[in-house]
């Protein structure tokens, strides 16, 4: 029995070793699209009297967690506190509002922006499978990669503070 390999057997083993090599590496490496497109998810910020509402249009197959901060003008991330805060969970190819309004803290009158973001929640892939989660949508500087501006809101003037008083934010779970 000879140890040498003939030339020829010998290209040929090493060309099926290497499409080999590359249908397991492909059998481990899940694709997905890792740009966001703007329409995918869109979201509007409403207020009627004190009550802050947002709605995120889910056009992704993805589940997603949304996040809205509001900012009194001029501020914005990492300049302040944000004033009022809004989450939201939604399904894939859904629509979805939350609000704030209620008794606790209060909002004060005047003009907001509202910052987001909505991503795809993690979920830790099978050992040994590499994933790209799709990269999220909003403004920036929540997202590296903005898809949307910030959403200019205008909240009336509110009396003072007192037990029922409609400009104080309530935070309600999802629905």
């Amino acid at each position: 029995m000879s140890f040498f390999i003939e030339r020829g057997k010998h290209r040929t083993g090493l060309r099926v070793a290497g499409a080999l090599a590359v249908a397991a590496a492909a059998g481990i490496f899940v694709p997905t699209t890792a740009a966001a497109a703007p329409t995918d998810v869109t979201a509007t910020v409403t207020t009627l009297g004190w009550r802050v509402t947002a709605t995120v249009v889910n056009n992704s197959p993805y589940k997603l967690d949304c996040m809205f901060t509001g900012f009194h003008d001029p501020g914005g991330p990492g300049t302040a506190e944000a004033l009022f805060v809004v989450t939201l969970q939604l399904d894939g190819l859904t629509t979805a509002s939350n609000s704030v309004s209620g008794d606790v803290g209060v909002v004060p009158a005047g003009g907001y922006h509202t910052w987001w973001k909505c991503e795809k929640p993690y979920v830790a892939p099978p050992r040994g499978v590499f994933y790209i989660p799709p990269a999220p949508w909003g403004t920036a500087p929540m997202v590296s990669r903005p898809t949307a501006e910030p959403i200019p809101i205008t909240l009336p003037n509110c009396p003072p503070p007192g037990p029922v008083t409609p400009c104080v934010p309530r935070f309600h779970p999802p629905r």
